[in-house]
């Protein structure tokens, strides 16, 4: 893919997108984190609690985890709510950028399971995925990334993933 070809595409407005990363096009900036002490705090904790259950977690755990998600799924909040897209926003924002601060790695799993751990405690049902990049040649790096309501909460644009485990949806994508 040429540069231009990629500028392209991430040019294209976020409604033309198949997901819209909720990080980027959230309510809540970085800078104005120091805002909102008590969701920053949240988000370190449940990022601590995720990076302290990663080494016990597998590849076939990942299911059990959208299982779990989608079980607890309340009607308080719906997904085509603007109350629903205010929480994912907020949670994405608030998860990505607390990752910087924390002194541990807290990279895309990490990420991805503290910011479905807070969605569910929401209510909001989500989607952890894993995949790999389109050409990656003889290198193995899988990255994860969460999906709530057609919407990357955590994990970049994913777009050109390929999806190995995760939710049966992002295989029509």
């Amino acid at each position: 893919m040429s540069a231009k070809d990629h500028t392209a595409k991430n040019d294209a407005p976020p409604q033309s997108r198949a997901l819209t990363n909720a990080a980027t096009h959230g309510s809540v900036r970085r800078r104005d984190l120091w805002r909102y002490p008590v969701p920053v705090m949240r988000g370190l904790i449940e990022l601590a609690k995720a990076r302290r259950a990663l080494p016990r977690v597998r590849g076939s755990d990942i299911g059990d985890f959208n299982a779990r998600a989608e079980a607890a799924q309340q009607g308080s909040l719906r997904l085509s709510s603007d109350a629903a897209h205010a929480v994912v926003d907020r949670i994405a924002v608030i998860i990505v950028n607390a990752a910087r601060l924390v002194p541990w790695r807290s990279d895309c799993l990490v990420q991805a399971i503290a910011a479905q751990n807070w969605l569910t405690a929401e209510g909001l049902a989500s989607q952890i995925e894993v995949g790999l990049p389109p050409d990656n040649g003889n290198d193995f790096a899988p990255h994860a990334w969460l999906i709530c309501g057609g919407r990357v909460v955590t994990g970049g644009d994913v777009r050109d993933f390929n999806v190995l485990l995760g939710s049966s949806e992002a295989q029509n994508r």
